[in-house]
């Protein structure tokens, strides 16, 4: 699981061996509901499992 535009992802070597994955593990910024804090960040990730 990463965080979108996060510099340090290009860093990370799990991350570089995800090729052309990378995009499915980067969450989504969702916008904040109106129970929280305007400020606050929503971020979502789909998590497939697979058996294998």
């Amino acid at each position: 699981m990463y965080f979108p535009d996060e510099p340090l992802n290009e860093k990370d070597s799990s991350f570089k061996g995800l090729g052309s994955d990378k995009d499915a593990a980067i969450g989504r910024v969702l916008p904040p509901t109106k129970e929280l804090e305007s400020d606050s960040l929503i971020v979502a990730w789909d998590i497939v499992l697979e058996r294998g």
